[in-house]
């Protein structure tokens, strides 16, 4: 609850919110015991908490003082559980709505949650001892998420938005599963299992296909294209650029004849996320990895991106062996560029203990550009990576049972300029291929 005067006269008033907690206690424990679990108590607290916000939320901070000064807390309760209550019979209504206008995509966190993760929630969320929890994992994101909100109004506000998401996706339907393929073979990642939003990839790819003139509705984009779009955007200062974003955002709104409201406001919602990436991408020299193109054989081919052409077993243990016999790190080198071309196999090599010094590392990993030691530092840093969303990973401290090779790499990144570890950090943050 963030309104002050709100907070002060509850914590004044602490009999009602206790009387509050013993009503839901003698329920919970079905009248047979006045004491729980201080887990428990608090987890009730917490439950007792997001329905009397619930209430408030449609009041200013001195309205909702006058309320609960005529009402009562108690009375305040039980309106905001009705709320709630009525929040979770909407999530039911939403539910079927998105059901009813569900994409048929192979995109296994988008099925996952729509199927499973959202039906669980709806039928085992508990809005008297509970109300505060979302009772599911949700693996879907949203392209514009809220992650302050909890229980039945997130579940309620994810519906909304997945609900204009593929509003949008529909007006480009026929093209959506050649638009997946070619984001899995550009990425070289299976991408029916991997966390991406799909709402982002085709609006994104529709805006850049209207920035490279193409003159009719498509989120096709060929090598042509790709050059037209290099060359307006790269010749603009930011303030040209983001006027030119913001009238393209206003065209689409037209040229789709977009009357739904609550789409037209997402998308220029979404307008301000796009911008901030774009100018991103243009500074990092990297808007490729914005844009999906049809002529995925064009793609610039980076080393060792490759995670499906791995080695023979047999032809791999030769190579080893090969690389612990070397006599120099610029043999070791040549070996890896001459047979390596997985980043599965490279990744296997660091693990195989044929390196021997930190200098023939630090040697190896030269070899590598930005966006390869990027997915290095996705395997290294996978656990801290889930729990932060700045990227710093000069800050972020190995576990005890790292690997030799994961060791030397942190000691390798650590010792690269500056601006090569902003731009490793920023793909860590971007780039969603993943071993």
């Amino acid at each position: 609850m963030d309104n002050d005067l709100i907070i002060r006269y509850i914590q004044n008033n602490n009999m009602e919110l206790l009387n509050i907690l013993k009503r839901l206690i003698e329920k919970y424990t079905f009248g047979e015991s006045s004491s729980i679990k201080v887990e428990v108590a608090e987890s009730l607290l917490a439950s007792i908490n997001y329905s009397i916000d619930a209430y408030f939320d449609k009041f200013s901070e001195k309205e909702g003082v006058i309320v609960l000064q005529n009402h009562g807390l108690e009375q305040v309760y039980d309106i905001g559980l009705g709320e709630v209550k009525r929040c979770l019979e909407q999530c039911k209504t939403l539910y079927k709505e998105t059901i009813d206008n569900k994409l048929d995509i192979e995109v296994q966190a988008y099925n996952d949650t729509l199927e499973n993760a959202i039906p669980y929630f709806l039928k085992y969320y508990n809005c008297i001892f509970s109300a505060h929890e979302t009772m599911c994992c949700i693996d879907y994101p949203l392209a514009i998420d809220d992650m302050n909100v909890q229980g039945a109004y997130y579940i309620k506000e994810y519906l909304e938005k997945i609900i204009v998401e593929t509003e949008f996706c529909r007006y480009f339907y026929e093209e959506l599963d050649d638009l997946l393929n070619n984001y899995g073979i550009i990425n070289k990642m299976n991408y029916k299992e991997e966390l991406f939003n799909v709402f982002e990839l085709v609006i994104n790819n529709y805006v850049f296909s209207i920035i490279a003139n193409k003159g009719i509705i498509t989120t096709r984009i060929n090598e042509d294209d790709y050059e037209v779009i290099v060359e307006k955007l790269y010749n603009m200062n930011i303030t040209e650029l983001q006027e030119y974003v913001d009238n393209i955002f206003r065209t689409i709104i037209g040229t789709l004849k977009i009357n739904n409201d609550d789409l037209i406001n997402y998308i220029d919602m979404y307008k301000n996320i796009f911008k901030e990436r774009l100018i991103s991408n243009i500074n990092h020299s990297s808007l490729k990895y914005m844009i999906v193109t049809n002529d995925v054989q064009s793609i610039e081919k980076i080393n060792l991106l490759d995670v499906n052409n791995k080695m023979d077993d047999d032809v791999f243990r030769e190579l080893v062996e090969n690389i612990k016999h070397c006599p120099s790190v610029k043999d070791i080198t040549s070996l890896i560029k001459a047979n390596v071309s997985s980043l599965i196999d490279f990744v296997d090599i660091l693990k195989s203990d044929c390196l021997f010094e930190k200098e023939n590392y630090y040697t190896v990993f030269d070899i590598l550009g930005n966006l390869e030691l990027a997915i290095l530092g996705k395997m290294v840093y996978k656990e801290q990576l889930m729990y932060k969303d700045d990227i710093d990973i000069l800050s972020y401290q190995l576990s005890d049972d790292s690997e030799e090779w994961q060791i030397y790499y942190r000691e390798y990144i650590y010792n690269l300029d500056k601006s090569r570890i902003i731009d490793v950090e920023w793909l860590i943050r971007n780039y969603n291929i993943i071993i």
